[in-house]
Formats: structure tokens, sequence, C-alpha cells
């Protein structure tokens, strides 16, 4: 289990439970605190096979964890790039435009989402205003 994020991690649990998942979340924190481990075993919550979830063991959890998982994407600045561009965004857009490969549910992560440049955070912001 995730140190420090029980509380997060039980509502968000009961929310899948019951079926009452929002289109989108926003975890937000001080550097270092673990968001990405959490979003990442949230993912897995979300996409695992077994009934005891996320379990570690079946193929979708370790796909998760390997940031191999055709549902799952994660998304950065380029290393050649001071902030994340237009362009990452549309990518994401495409995306999540398609169907699930695996039937479940599609997770984007925005990480260091304060590195959007201007255009990207305004498409942004029109993708999750338009679930």
């Amino acid at each position: 289990m995730l140190i420090g994020h029980t509380k997060q991690w039980n509502f968000l649990q009961r929310k899948y439970e019951s079926g009452q998942l929002s289109h989108a979340y926003l975890f937000t924190g001080t550097k270092e605190i673990g968001k990405k481990t959490f979003t990442i075993e949230f993912a897995k919550l979300l996409n695992c096979l077994s009934e005891k979830k996320p379990c570690e063991k079946c193929v979708n959890c370790q796909m998760i964890e390997k940031n191999s998982f055709p549902d799952f994407k994660i998304i950065t600045k380029k290393d050649d790039k001071s902030e994340i561009e237009i362009s990452q965004i549309r990518e994401i857009n495409n995306f999540l435009s398609y169907k699930s490969y695996y039937g479940s549910f599609k997770i984007v992560v925005v990480d260091d989402a304060e590195k959007m440049n201007q255009e990207a955070q305004s498409c942004l912001l029109k993708t999750l205003e338009e679930p």
C-alpha cells in the first residue's frame, strides 16, 4: 500500500467499486510525495484482471508498471525542451479519441503539468471540459 495516501486511496477505491468514477482526476501537491506512484497504482486498480485489485501479478499490472500498457500514457516534457508542448497534448487527444484496447479504462498522466506552455494548457483544458 502507498504510505501516506490511505485516505485518498480508500476514497478512489470506493468510487471505483460503486461505479462513480469521474472522467478526470487532478493529483496535486509538493514534489516527491508520490503523486506519480499513486497514479500508477490507481491505473493498476482500474485495469487489473484479478479479483483482489491491484494484484501486481497479472499481465495488465505488470505492463502498467513497465509503462507498456496500451491504454496508459505518461506525458512529460521532452528532453530537449523546457516545456510540454501543444503537440504532445494533441497526441493525448488523439490517444483518448479511440476506444480502449483492453476494453477498460484509458489513462493519461501529465507529469509536471505546470511545465505546459499556454497553448498546451488551453488544449488540455478543452479536453477536460468535454468528457
